[in-house]
């Protein structure tokens, strides 16, 4: 049995990283926490195991700059 998720928290770090809240999708090896980026409106993904805003804020920046090379 795989631990309950804790929707407070991921929601929190999403929030506190200035990201917009999308939701979870549920995998069968693990579940992705979905979220804005506040200024693509892009949506992204990061595992529920490494959901921090510290992690949020990395995941959206790494996205940006992936982005930005591919329309250089």
């Amino acid at each position: 049995m795989t631990a309950p998720i804790d929707l407070v928290h991921h929601r929190s770090a999403v929030e506190e990283a200035g990201a917009g809240w999308v939701g979870l999708q549920e995998g069968r090896r693990y579940c992705l926490v979905l979220f804005n980026d506040p200024i693509s409106h892009n949506t992204i993904a990061i595992r529920e195991d490494d959901v921090t805003p510290a992690a949020v804020r990395a995941k959206i920046q790494e996205c940006r700059e992936r982005f930005s090379r591919a329309h250089s």
